[in-house]
């Protein structure tokens, strides 16, 4: 195994072990906990919450917030939105010869909606939330590294492109064959979430194998970056380490299982961007000596891939 080679595997088993750290810990059980109560709505609600309150980041109703130990600031609007009204019913299934005649199936069935409000974090005080969010990087990343990652991305048929895009810091559509990082990043969160795309590209297309779920992917995607950055000298661990930790649901042993497809990745398009060399850093270095053209990027110099089903177009992180 070759000097680089151990230190890839080094960085992959140093991710894991974050994550194992991350996961036994008080913060991440809060966490879960917020999770818990502050859950996902329907599309036809986030429209409505970003309706009546375009700047809202996290929302849960009045007892929602008290439970968490926050209350809803007097005077705050509630931000409506629609509860289905569920009415508890009795499913008989008397004459079937499945089913003792004599129970009854407790159920419920939907008879409509209602409206209740909700409020955004910013609309209440109290304890602190846990915050085991991703950050992002700031700063400069390596001199040439995005050019370099997008140049190995257009040779396998996609399109790199920097535009508006929100709330995804990145985004690969397979069906297109493009690939797109928010023009909102620094230049080093440009740099990581490109390496993240790299791994979407090389690991989740048309041929990606049958039943991966979306978690695993990003776990796979998110170890190619980390594994990039930390060979290019660029530390990602603020935004690797929680982001790997939420996608794997906290098993290091996943994010493990997903290590050998990811080192793999990594290897070839670190082979690919800059020569090997006998130290951390030595690549990053490397990439300064053949800067890419930015402009060069526009058009795929590879043969155009085959769309993908849409299950697997446009993952975005």
């Amino acid at each position: 195994m070759s000097e680089r080679d151990d230190r890839l595997s080094e960085a992959s088993e140093r991710l894991a072990e974050a994550v194992a750290a991350i996961t036994t810990g008080d913060d991440w059980a809060a966490m879960l906990r917020v999770a818990s109560r502050l859950h996902h709505y329907s599309a036809s609600n986030i429209f409505l919450i970003a309706l009546a309150k375009p700047e809202a980041t996290m929302v849960g109703g009045f007892n929602t917030w008290k439970v968490l130990g926050r209350h809803v600031r007097t005077g705050e609007k509630g931000i409506p939105i629609l509860a289905p009204i569920l009415r508890r019913a009795s499913l008989t299934n008397r004459g079937h010869d499945w089913i003792d005649p004599e129970d009854d199936i407790p159920a419920t069935a939907l008879v409509g909606y209602k409206q209740v409000f909700v409020f955004d974090l910013s609309q209440t005080e109290g304890k602190p939330l846990p915050d085991l969010a991703p950050r992002l990087l700031e700063g400069g990343g390596p001199t040439g590294a995005f050019e370099a990652l997008a140049a190995h991305i257009g040779d396998a048929g996609f399109r790199v492109e920097r535009a508006p895009l929100a709330p995804a810091n990145g985004k690969t559509d397979y069906a297109t064959a493009t690939v797109t990082v928010a023009d909102r990043l620094s230049d080093a969160a440009a740099v990581k979430t490109l390496a993240h795309e790299a791994g979407h590209v090389a690991l989740h297309g048309p041929g990606a194998p049958a039943g991966l779920s979306r978690a695993m992917a990003e776990v796979e995607a998110e170890s190619v970056a980390f594994v990039i950055c930390a060979e290019l000298g660029l530390h990602s661990d603020d935004y690797s380490f929680p982001y790997v930790a939420h996608w794997s649901g906290g098993d290091p042993g996943a994010v493990r299982q997903a290590a050998e497809r990811a080192l793999g990745a990594a290897r070839g398009i670190l082979e690919t961007i800059a020569p090997a060399g006998p130290e951390p850093g030595a690549a990053a270095r490397a990439i300064l000596a053949t800067p890419v053209p930015t402009a060069d990027l526009a058009t795929p110099s590879g043969p155009r891939v085959a769309s993908a089903s849409p299950a697997r177009a446009g993952r975005g992180r």
